[in-house]
């Protein structure tokens, strides 16, 4: 049952009547009271008592009671802007752990047991002090009948998207159909996801002042119907003026929608709120961007950065964000390349609304998906599931490049797929995570690396400008045995950047592909896009297998229209390791040796060692896991049934991009 409370702090209440008048009258006097009052904005009554702005009003709404294995959640809105920091505690009631939601201004949680549970929010501004009220939520046992959930209730930036997802607990009974509607506050849009996976895209509405939608789930079986309601506050936020954070229409856009508030994860770090101005605004113009000396890349404060002094540069949208990325740096960086690499970055951005990951040479900064940090399904509820917007380039060509990591002749990262709601091992993160990191911080290390840091930096220069006096690192990697394949470069163009394909390109086939691609001298296909992405690739393929033994598949197949399975994907050329090819190991030698000269020695060493291996021609993809081709049948070695997801389906598309930059 919905619910709303109200709370005004303790020092104002006796002294709201009078200023909720005063406010008024404000107003009205604004309105045009008439009068000719000076340049103090004053009516011209000296004797008018001074007007005293209404005190900030925070407002909780969600779910007063629930049956056990419900879906309930809280979300607060506030009645000024600023307030930028929700801390949520539980106060009582069956323990629930850490709260995906916290940091912002919406929680969501599967009720375990029954109990009244208890929950304390403190709403901080850095200008306005604090706001702090409680909830409650009466959890009855119910029944253990089906049920559905409508996950997860939370806060969004007004204009932005969000995505909502209907799980199912069916006792009994068959899925007819499922529906989703708005059921409550101004009116957002809403797309369906067209791939049946009961997912919800909703782009928030603009608002005046903060405003809580209800939206409802509803699932139709042979058993019944079954609905849940989610709660989503949409938070009044200044007006996007960026050309560089902006709606997605402009040249120079890094976004396709207003970003989702964040903050900077250590409260006491000394670049405050300052940290978001810099590199995640809606603002960030042209004569507000911020120098080297109000934020200075991490190497220019110590060669050695340790986790702590990397910490301060963090910024979140949710607290698990940084806390997970703080213990992968404590844990899973044993040789240091992670700390190494980041000393080219001003900041660390991990957001709920990034997605894909990207570097952006005009910030400093890298933006992180976080869809590689979550463990818990809890954590991932809260990541925006809006589909990739390169998702449908290049459809109309015939052939189809697939890439993956292997290790043992299996999967390097395992697929969990989100309507099951499984968790993952910390562990899983080394690779995933692991791998990300290197393509990202690749980049920026190509764009101001460890040398140029040695020579010194302006502190009153803004970090573009800096990062521009002097050579990139990924012309030196294009000056050993670069790309050659004109066919190539203009196919990049259609299936990464939307370009329409000619009749020409429509006509390729896989045959006519792998004759471009293979004998030149690139690892993946996204490395024609640019020669960023060419020394970013050639960067993370090798680090990848130096540090964990982690090789990389890349194929090209068939495009097949409705593909069942990952063996729809027919090979018809492929390699793993490409990374070890002769006239390929000397760029990737190269692009080690500027970009983390630490590992340069032990990286070349390694290149000289690995000896590519052939995937089986006429094999599906799946099938090339193990491949062996000489007399033995891909089908006969995987005759046995695969466990659920061990093969997923082919991906072609990378985990990162750049976005255009008009300097």
């Amino acid at each position: 049952m919905p619910a709303e409370t109200h709370f005004f702090p303790d020092s104002l209440k006796q002294t709201l009547r009078g200023s909720l008048v005063a406010a008024l009258m404000a107003v009205l006097s604004a309105c045009g009271g008439g009068g000719s009052g000076g340049g103090s904005g004053s009516s011209g009554d000296d004797n008018q008592p001074p007007i005293v702005p209404a005190p900030a009003v925070l407002v909780l709404s969600g779910d007063t009671s629930a049956e056990v294995g419900d879906s309930v959640g809280v979300v607060a809105s506030v009645s000024e802007r600023g307030y930028n920091r929700f801390r949520w505690e539980q106060l009582s009631g069956p323990a629930l752990g850490n709260l995906a939601g916290n940091g912002t201004a919406g929680i969501s949680f599967n009720a375990p047991y029954s109990g009244t549970y208890s929950f304390r929010l403190t709403a901080s501004s850095p200008t306005g002090g604090d706001l702090v009220d409680t909830f409650d939520i009466n959890v009855d046992a119910g029944n253990s009948g089906s049920r559905v959930q409508l996950r997860a209730d939370r806060a969004v930036t007004e204009g932005a998207d969000i995505s909502l997802r209907l799980g199912a607990k069916l006792v009994s009974g068959d899925i007819i159909s499922w529906r989703f509607e708005q059921i409550s506050g101004p009116r957002a849009t809403l797309n369906e996801d067209d791939s049946g996976q009961r997912v919800i895209f909703v782009t928030a509405p603009k608002v005046t002042g903060d405003q809580v939608l209800t939206f409802r789930g509803t699932l139709e079986t042979t058993a019944g119907s079954f609905s849940d309601v989610a709660y989503v506050v949409v938070q009044d936020r200044p007006e996007v003026t960026s050309e560089y954070f902006c709606d997605g229409t402009g040249d120079y856009c890094a976004t396709s929608s207003p970003l989702n508030p964040v903050y900077s994860y250590r409260a006491d770090s000394p670049y405050g709120d300052r940290l978001a101005a810099c590199v995640y605004s809606n603002q960030l113009g042209d004569d507000n961007f911020c120098t080297l000396g109000q934020l200075p890349v991490i190497g220019m404060e110590n060669s050695a950065p340790s986790v702590d002094l990397i910490m301060d540069h963090v910024l979140v949208s949710h607290d698990w964000m940084g806390a997970r990325f703080e213990r992968f740096l404590k844990e899973l960086d044993p040789y240091g390349d992670f700390a190494n690499l980041l000393r080219a970055t001003t900041a660390i951005v991990i957001s709920s609304d990034i997605r894909p990951s990207f570097y952006w040479s005009l910030t400093g900064a890298i933006y992180l998906d976080p869809e590689s940090l979550w463990l818990t399904p809890e954590e991932r509820d809260v990541i925006n599931e809006q589909p990739d917007y390169r998702s449908g380039f290049g459809s109309e060509l015939r052939f189809v490049t697939p890439w993956r990591y292997i290790k043992n002749n299996n999967y390097a990262f395992t697929s969990y797929y989100p309507a099951d709601r499984n968790s993952r091992p910390f562990s899983d993160l080394e690779a995933d995570l692991g791998s990300l990191l290197y393509h990202e911080l690749a980049h920026a290390n190509d764009a101001m690396s460890q040398a140029k840091i040695n020579r010194g930096l302006d502190r009153q220069d803004i970090f573009f400008n800096q990062a521009q006096s002097g050579s990139v690192v990924n012309k030196s990697v294009s000056a050993v045995n670069g790309l050659q394949s004109e066919q190539l470069f203009a196919l990049a163009e259609v299936r990464y950047r939307g370009e329409p394909a000619t009749l020409e390109q429509r006509t390729y086939s896989p045959q006519d592909v792998a004759g471009f691609f293979f004998p030149d001298t690139a690892t993946d296909f996204y490395a024609y896009v640019t020669p960023w992405e060419d020394t970013a690739m050639l960067f993370e393929e090798t680090m990848m297998s130096l540090r964990f033994g982690i090789e990389r598949d890349v194929a090209v197949t068939n495009s097949p229209t409705n593909p069942t399975s990952a063996d729809d994907f027919v090979v018809y050329q492929g390699q793993r390791g490409r990374i070890g090819a002769g006239r390929i190991r000397a760029r990737a030698s190269t692009a080690v040796q500027w970009l983390l000269p630490e590992a340069w020695a032990s990286a070349d060493a390694h290149l000289q060692s690995l000896i590519p291996v052939a995937l089986c021609s006429g094999e599906g993809w799946g099938q090339n896991l193990n491949p062996a081709c000489e007399g033995q049948s891909g089908l006969l070695r995987f005759a046995a049934p695969q466990p659920s997801g061990a093969i997923p389906m082919p991906t072609e598309l990378p985990r990162s991009f750049l976005p255009p930059t008009r300097f």
